[in-house]
């Protein structure tokens, strides 16, 4: 009979199960959250493996339940291990396709047999799997291991609780009420504070849906939603900066983290909304809710996205960034991230800056650029993707890196190269003809799948390269050594989760005869 490893009883690792009291002050003195905390203790084990490569598989319920909740906890579970830097992770979609392969499925237990396939075919040498279960109080117990796949020994394991803080299921969505109100009371899982009298004291409220449609559960997704605010502020209901703003989830109280990223005022006012869960071929409610007299803003980038930095604050944050200095200045100014050209020729090195943490496999940054002006071997925009973080030789270029560069200071019409450099050996993948314009605000969106890079310039695809080159997984932001003098700025910079096709958003509003819907589509 097979061993079902996905099923261990808590017993069988009585240590790490010992109380979520002892748990949580342990959690607490570490100062991380719950998945660090399990991040950092599966991590542990590195020193014990040949071969750090791991498949991170989904969890499942003791009882056997079926619920999307353990592909929601692997994801977080793999974002934080790989940002622990230790240990190197199998990309979900790959994962996905394999299992499919050895007919599996992507939640749900596996047994000894599965375990040692996945390793032989994905060449791991482990994989991380456990077991849920829901708390009296709510919450959701996570038992974590780390397995190794040739013997199935277990290397390491943890336990934590965290909020069930996403829908555990995908339902039909509701019939839109025509009347604003406040919502009936449902029980709810522990949740951060939300604002003062949310939802209740907000007097307005318009039905959101939102469409799946790249065939893969979304974890803490990022959703662009635009709205007509200029109306709303013109009848009263809407505060004139937007303060009042806010998203709710399908419960119609449960608070988003949200980011207005600009347009208050007018009839396409842009927030980012970060959403817990959406799963696969699903269709789910959610809220905008605006009328709150007292409301202060609470639009926030970082709680928002993956990574977040509108160069605000006049320095450069160590908690986000590392700065490898070179001979020319790099400064926060005026609300930017400024570079300017120090000198010419290969003994100048530029300085560049790299991302903390490492990025998730598949990811899109995005970033608004600015080139003063136009000259023969202008300012350019550098963007490093799946970076190894280090520089070398001459110009302070990258040595192993895929770089997204925008030549929007070139006075020649050179639009964007997409390229690998390897061991400092550039190797050109792709290009793209813009017609850029100088001092003009470029809004630059870099989507990696992890098997190929795509760019989009102020909404519009321009050019995409296959490359499966992974040498690190950093973001890297430079701009030219030269001309003296010249700048190259940055400014509202966040990286969010990538998805196949993004999620459809539209405004759900019944029409006159109360029942088929007006559809109000939102293009990025």
């Amino acid at each position: 009979m097979k061993k079902n490893f996905v099923l261990l009883l808590c017993t069988a690792f009585a240590w790490g199960c010992s109380g979520g009291t002892r748990r949580d002050r342990q959690e607490k003195a570490l100062g991380l959250d719950r998945y660090e905390f399990l991040a950092e203790r599966l991590s542990g084990a590195h020193g014990k493996m040949a071969n750090r490569k791991v498949a991170v598989l989904p969890f499942s319920y003791t009882d056997r339940r079926e619920s999307d909740d353990g592909v929601v906890v692997s994801e977080r579970l793999l974002t934080r291990i790989i940002q622990e830097g230790k240990l190197e992770v199998v990309e979900r979609n790959l994962l996905e396709k394999v299992m499919g392969e050895l007919k599996l499925q992507y939640s749900g237990a596996v047994d000894e047999t599965s375990i040692k396939s996945l390793g032989k075919i994905l060449g791991v040498e482990a994989v991380i799997t456990g077991t849920l279960m829901r708390r009296s109080d709510g919450g959701l117990e996570i038992n974590a291991r780390l397995i190794k796949a040739e013997t199935a020994a277990v290397l390491s394991a943890a336990t934590a609780s965290v909020p069930l803080d996403w829908e555990s299921a995908a339902a039909a969505p509701e019939t839109a009420r025509q009347r604003v109100g406040p919502p009936a009371p449902q029980p709810q899982a522990p949740k951060p504070p939300r604002s003062p009298g949310f939802p209740e004291e907000w007097k307005y409220r318009e039905n959101l849906r939102v469409a799946e449609k790249s065939g893969a559960s979304l974890v803490d997704y990022q959703l662009l939603v635009k709205f007509d605010s200029l109306a709303a502020i013109k009848q009263g209901r809407m505060k004139p900066d937007c303060a009042d703003l806010r998203f709710a989830n399908s419960d119609e109280k449960t608070g988003l983290n949200y980011w207005l990223e600009g347009g208050c005022g007018t009839p396409e006012a842009r927030a980012w909304v970060r959403l817990p869960f959406l799963a696969k071929n699903s269709v789910k409610n959610l809220y905008m809710y605006y009328g709150g007299p007292a409301a202060v803003s609470e639009s926030s980038g970082d709680a928002t996205f993956i990574l977040f930095d509108d160069f605000n604050d006049g320095t450069v944050e160590e908690s986000k960034w590392r700065l490898l200095p070179g001979d020319c200045p790099l400064r926060e100014a005026e609300g930017r991230l400024e570079f300017e050209g120090c000198g010419t020729g290969s003994p100048v090195r530029r300085p560049w800056l790299t991302s903390v943490r490492p990025l998730p496999p598949a990811s899109v940054v995005e970033v608004e650029c600015v080139s003063p002006r136009f000259i023969t071997n202008g300012q350019m925009h550098e963007i490093a993707m799946r970076w190894d973080g280090r520089t070398g030789g001459g110009y302070g270029n990258t040595v192993n890196a895929v770089l997204v560069t925008f030549f929007d200071g070139n006075a020649d019409g050179t639009g964007a190269y997409i390229g690998e450099m390897r061991e400092q050996n550039y190797n050109k993948r792709a290009d793209a003809k813009m017609r850029f314009a100088p001092g003009v605000v470029n809004n630059y969106s870099v989507r990696d799948s992890g098997r190929a890079v795509g760019l989009h310039w102020n909404g519009a695809h321009v050019s995409s390269a296959e490359t499966a080159f992974a040498p690190g997984a950093f973001l890297g932001l430079a701009a030219r050594e030269y001309p003296s003098g010249e700048k190259a700025y940055f400014d509202n910079l966040r990286v969010r989760a990538w998805a196949a096709a993004e999620p459809e958003v539209y405004f759900y509003r019944p029409g006159p005869d109360g029942g088929v819907a007006r559809k109000y589509r939102t293009k990025r």
